[in-house]
């Protein structure tokens, strides 16, 4: 019997507020689709606290798939308020930076942009098996190329003047001024010089500075480390910047500000353009 494919494993869900029963007591929070039975109709979804639920297809809130998204804006476009428009165009946005946790996070915050732009889990599965069929549209949307600093998850430092401490995702980024617009979880965008904006080092710079301090840490503060890289590797990057911003001294290995970073990135590239030249 042919296998049914999984289009909703490694997806971000959202457990529904008013969700009649839930034993796991999740309701409200975002969670990442394990794996799922089809013949039962149950997905196992893993939440950033540890915990594993059980919940039925239909229980569980997903994004729209992208093109579908599309569609569905489109169609409803003219009847918008001005709010609603932005706000649908920055959870797009996010979604076509592939963070779609965050994207999911924003779409549940209204009930109105939640009707446009979010679907239950059942429906999706059938609406992957044949995407054309449901909507008479391209199945793919062309990549498209975006800086390194852009898409990043940001922790607004207390350098900060508005909401200092929150998390947002960088929607545009000027290294002229050094300057960067990001996307809150209300959908406001809000514009920080680079040095307030925290966000985790690349991959390899991070794994650097945990070997070098690694002694120095406890069991516990180096199971977080390893939690932060894991989490980067499988592009959970705003679960691994919560992890980073609990503890000072998980902060101090792992986070820097855009403005570094930009630097960091900057020096790499001429390093690897002076090595190719010298061949």
């Amino acid at each position: 019997m042919k296998t049914k494919n999984d289009f909703i494993k490694g997806h971000f869900v959202h457990v529904p507020n008013d969700l009649t029963t839930d034993p796991f007591d999740m309701r409200g929070e975002i969670g990442l689709v394990d794996h799922t039975n089809y013949k039962e109709q149950i997905s196992t979804v893993l939440f950033r606290d540890g915990t594993v639920g059980e919940y039925q297809l239909s229980a569980l809130e997903i994004l729209y798939p992208l093109n579908a998204l599309l569609y569905r804006f489109q169609m409803r476009y003219a009847e918008m308020k001005y709010n609603e428009i932005e706000t649908v165009k920055r959870i797009i946005e996010s979604s076509r930076q592939n963070h779609h946790d965050w994207a999911l996070r924003i779409a549940c915050f209204d009930e109105v942009i939640k009707g446009l732009c979010v679907t239950d889990c059942e429906t999706f599965h059938e609406m992957n098996l044949d995407i054309d069929r449901h909507l008479g549209i391209a199945k793919r949307m062309p990549k498209e190329e975006k800086s390194t600093l852009l898409g990043r998850a940001v922790r607004i430092s207390e350098f900060g003047n508005y909401r200092p401490g929150e998390l947002g995702i960088t929607v545009s980024v000027d290294t002229n001024s050094s300057k960067a617009t990001i996307l809150l979880k209300d959908a406001g965008l809000w514009t920080y010089n680079f040095e307030c904006l925290q966000t985790l080092y690349p991959l390899n710079v991070l794994v650097s500075r945990y070997q070098k301090r690694q002694r120095e840490l406890t069991k516990a503060e180096r199971k977080s480390v390893r939690n932060i890289i894991s989490c980067i590797m499988t592009k959970k990057h705003l679960w691994a910047l919560e992890i980073a911003i609990s503890k000072s001294v998980i902060s101090d290995i792992c986070l820097t500000d855009l403005k570094n970073l930009h630097s960091l990135r900057r020096d790499i590239a001429e390093k690897l353009s002076f090595r190719k030249n010298s061949l």
